[in-house]
């Protein structure tokens, strides 16, 4: 079962719980025990831009996209490095429930099309580099916040 139909029931016997009156920490619990061994696939992308353009790559990744509707995607970060001293560095992680998941969206036509579309484009002058790398989780382990909710 991937994890969209775990969200569900989670979802389900988050609202079960509540209604039936048992502590918010039950909730922890469920969620915590479904999501063991699971392997997630994590990309990046880091995007290094000219200091004071951080925010049009944070504005474009925080558009609405295809990929929001693909089965298997769990979520997007934009986050923004705020150490940075000369430029600014902008990652965007995207996490997949499986790596099957994540080569169905590079197979699809939206993303094939999409980059049809921008073949020959090139990027804004304002972008130093862009990196991108793959990653499979290994291990999660919860932290004290995770477990006083």
């Amino acid at each position: 079962m991937g994890i969209g139909p775990k969200l569900n029931i989670i979802l389900t016997l988050i609202m079960i719980i509540t209604r039936i009156g048992l502590t918010p920490q039950w909730d922890v619990v469920i969620l915590s025990k479904l999501m063991e061994g699971f392997i997630l696939l994590i990309q990046t992308r880091t995007i290094v831009v000219e200091k004071g353009n951080a925010e049009k790559v944070v504005e474009r990744f925080s558009q609405e996209s295809p990929v929001e509707g693909m089965e298997g995607l769990i979520d997007i970060t934009v986050m923004v490095n705020k150490r940075s001293k000369e430029n600014e560095e902008v990652v965007v992680m995207i996490r997949w429930e499986s790596e099957e998941a994540w080569k169905n969206w590079e197979k699809s036509d939206v993303h094939i099309q999409g980059h049809r579309q921008n073949k020959g484009k090139t990027s804004p002058e304002f972008v130093l580099s862009t990196t991108v790398n793959m990653y499979v989780t290994q291990k999660i382990k919860q932290g004290k916040a995770f477990n006083n909710q």
